[in-house]
């Protein structure tokens, strides 16, 4: 399945989403892949001061930028559980 590059879909977070993810980071029960994906969402969050791009996200998070489209999809059409 080929991701659309140049359709955009926003990752923007509210508060609690925000707390949310940086407490499912922190947790030592949570999977590595699900602690992964909250990374990314809050490294795309457009609501923060400096989101960063999908290359520098896929970067900083050591994932391939495809991963990084098909996790902000994910969370943009089915939501914040669906894309963790």
């Amino acid at each position: 399945m080929m991701i659309l590059k140049n359709q955009k879909y926003s990752v923007k977070l509210t508060a609690e989403q925000r707390k949310e993810l940086e407490k499912t980071i922190r947790s030592k029960s949570e999977k590595e892949l699900t602690k992964q994906h909250a990374k990314v969402l809050l490294n795309l969050d457009e609501n923060d001061r400096n989101p960063l791009t999908v290359e520098q996200a896929a970067k900083k998070c050591k994932l391939h930028p495809e991963n990084i489209y098909k996790i902000r999809k994910q969370f943009a059409v089915e939501g914040i559980d669906r894309a963790l």
